[in-house]
């Protein structure tokens, strides 16, 4: 049986990939195909608590749509959790170019 901090750091970890996967549901491009077989895999994979496979299937169908900059935020904190430092660091700059690409798109319409 696992300890209780690891346990911990497991719900933390899955609260930050169903974060990330409610995150890319709302995005109007997340219905295709190819996002629905990753998000079934990404179910799989988590279903069976193999982290960091569920966190790479929810990561492509984010490339296939690009997301807000809070999906990413979420798998950067997922990624850190799991110490998947190379991940976090593709994570992060994701992140920063979403949340650029969001703040200009505000500016233009002001």
């Amino acid at each position: 049986m696992a300890s209780i901090e690891l346990q911990r750091n497991w719900e933390l970890i899955e609260r930050f990939l169903l974060n990330a996967k409610a995150s890319l549901l709302e995005h109007p491009d997340a219905n295709s195909q190819n996002v629905n077989i990753l998000v079934c895999e990404f179910d799989d994979y988590l279903g069976h608590n193999e982290f960091e496979l569920a966190l790479n299937a929810i990561a492509e169908a984010g490339r296939l749509v690009s997301p807000r900059g809070r999906f990413w935020h979420s798998l950067l904190q997922a990624a850190r959790e799991m110490a998947l430092h190379d991940k976090a660091l593709e994570f992060q700059y994701l992140f920063v170019e979403a949340a650029s690409n969001s703040l200009s798109q505000q500016v233009k319409r002001t």
